[in-house]
């Protein structure tokens, strides 16, 4: 499960954590290796499973409408998130998508 994926092993500290993969509104969507089973797991639920890796500093979430998502783990203690607030250009030609800066949302503790 996604909890079990993000275990952090005890000799390690990561600070910063990056997601790019496929998201709603609401959700996230995880996909197995072989790619035919997608979980999609609440934004508020991977924002409490990121908050438990206590040496977190900041979260940068890129994939579609994400905003909300970057909101969640700020106020689970996360000190800063960067999200989206629209969706991303995927091409599935290209390996690089395209974000507009407009769409780009960066919150930080303390300030929502």
């Amino acid at each position: 499960d996604v909890q079990h994926a993000l275990t952090v092993k005890e000799d390690s500290s990561p600070q910063v954590f990056q997601f790019s993969g496929h998201g709603t509104e609401d959700h996230l969507h995880f996909f197995n290796r072989e790619g035919n089973e997608r979980r999609l797991v609440e934004h508020e639920a991977f924002a409490h499973i990121l908050a438990e890796i206590k040496s977190l500093k900041l979260v940068i979430f890129d994939c579609c409408l994400s905003h909300k998502l970057a909101r969640a783990c700020v106020a689970a203690g996360i000190p800063a998130a960067i999200g989206t607030s629209s969706e991303l250009a995927d091409k599935s030609t290209s390996s690089t998508k395209r974000i507009r800066p407009s769409a780009i949302i960066i919150v930080r503790g303390n300030y929502f």
